[in-house]
């Protein structure tokens, strides 16, 4: 008798956690899985995007600043020269003035330029962030239905437990009738003996 309901105890254990287990799985949609698949390999191949643009801002920026360096240095040999080494005619202070000028508008203009690909940088950086926040969501996301799968699989396992067990304790309950019967009968026998 114990045995029995020890295991209608255990049945109800594991109906309850069958049912629950049921009722977080309402969400679980395998087309919902294959979004968040879809969305996550699109965010990642976005992102991909992202960092070559930002690599590409990256060698811009590099390519200008190494420009304005190569200019600065021009423009400090042009200071020192007075003869033209090419073809040996005076440099006049009209002339060096000239480059100067054009040497300082075109730094200028690398250096506007270097500030927009740095704000262009800056923004494709935190959307990269965004983007990998993202990612992260959808990851955990997809990561708490594969563990509902599993704990699904387990529901199938625990249905067959309660089969089995709900099938012993009828053949215990009928074990136990024969039994009872059997001790009846030895009582009615014992009785008889005994007048």
């Amino acid at each position: 008798n114990s045995l029995i309901s020890e295991n209608k105890k255990f049945i109800e254990q594991l109906k309850s956690q069958v049912s629950e287990i049921i009722e977080s799985n309402k969400n679980l949609d395998i087309a919902k899985t294959e979004q968040i698949l879809k969305t996550i390999d699109s965010l990642k191949k976005e992102k991909k995007e992202f960092e070559n643009n930002v690599l590409n801002i990256r060698t811009k920026i590099n390519s200008l600043t190494i420009k304005n360096q190569e200019d600065e240095d021009i423009k400090e040999k042009l200071k020192h020269i007075e003869v033209c080494p090419t073809c040996l005619q005076d440099v006049n202070a009209n002339y060096k003035n000239n480059v100067l000028n054009k040497i300082n508008t075109g730094r200028i203009q690398n250096i506007n330029q270097i500030n927009q690909f740095v704000l262009q940088e800056s923004k494709l950086l935190n959307e990269i962030t965004e983007l990998e926040k993202n990612i992260f969501l959808n990851e955990k996301q997809l990561q708490e239905m594969n563990i509902l799968k599993i704990k699904m699989q387990g529901v199938e396992e625990k249905q067959k437990r309660i089969q089995e067990i709900e099938k012993s304790n009828i053949l215990l309950n009928k074990d136990l009738e024969i039994l009872e019967n059997q001790l009846s009968l030895l009582k009615t026998s014992i009785l008889e003996l005994n007048k």
